[in-house]
């Protein structure tokens, strides 16, 4: 009982000591208010944000694009064995698509001249890699 007794005391005083008494959370609250149609850069604080103006545009990774519709892709399907210069056609095709205002859920996807299943495994797995590497 005295050991408990002393042990408990010594690792109060080592907290005490340390500084971990007890934990304080500052929270602060940071809003910046934008009426429709306004652009420019607001800052309040530590925020700041850039409403218009001209984008920029990340740039088209198509190592990423070809690595994530393979890796999407069924293992068996059409993807994985075509070749690089097919798969980035079909890719940058989905982008032309998408440009001209097509839905992304029915954009038709052309791999090496054959039309996939829309919906399928494989045709998602462009539409994806290609709305995420490639279009711009």
């Amino acid at each position: 009982m005295k050991r408990t007794l002393t042990l408990t005391a010594s690792v109060l005083a080592l907290l005490t000591l340390s500084g971990c008494t007890g934990v304080t959370a500052e929270t602060k609250h940071e809003s910046i208010t934008i009426t429709p149609g306004q652009t420019g850069t607001f800052t309040n604080g530590n925020s700041t944000i850039i409403v218009g103006g001209d984008p920029t545009d990340a740039p088209v990774d198509e190592t990423t694009y070809l690595s994530d519709a393979r890796a999407d892709a069924t293992s068996s399907g059409p993807v994985h064995s075509a070749s690089d210069a097919d798969l980035l056609a079909a890719g940058k095709a989905v982008c032309d698509q998408l440009t001209q205002g097509v839905d992304e859920e029915k954009v038709q996807v052309k791999l090496a001249g054959t039309t996939l299943t829309a919906g399928g495994a494989d045709a998602i797995a462009i539409v994806e890699a290609a709305t995420l590497s490639l279009c711009r």
